[in-house]
């Protein structure tokens, strides 16, 4: 496998996290800067005021973001499970065509000690 290819497989994993995590992320933040703000202003400062409705936004966001997610989770696995044979074949043909180029080049000999070398 070359480093551009692992580069992107890096890449989209990332991105993969972010948009599977981004809408739950970012709704916990939305409300979690209100109630602090409405705890700053009301000087209550109970830790349950603030687990209640972080607990109850995070649910009410994944029964709406789950199925898009979950379809967007579905899409890349299968891309991902798609390309294994691709990388395996290149990963393979290289391999192959070095040693025909090492057949070529070095005496028989030589051939098992380049074989090996990888």
């Amino acid at each position: 496998m070359e480093s551009g290819q692992i580069i992107d497989l890096v890449f989209q994993a990332l991105r993969m996290a972010a948009f599977l995590a981004g809408p739950t992320l970012l709704a916990l933040l939305v409300v979690g800067l209100v109630l602090g703000i409405l705890q700053a202003a009301t000087s209550i400062n109970e830790s349950t005021v603030a687990f209640v409705p972080k607990l109850v936004v995070f649910g009410l966001v994944v029964l709406l973001a789950g199925p898009v997610t979950l379809a967007l989770f579905v899409d890349y696995i299968k891309e991902l499970l798609g390309r294994i044979p691709g990388l395996i074949k290149s990963t393979w043909l290289r391999k192959c065509c070095r040693f025909r180029q090492d057949l070529v080049l070095h005496p028989p000999s030589l051939m098992i000690r380049c074989w090996t070398r990888d």
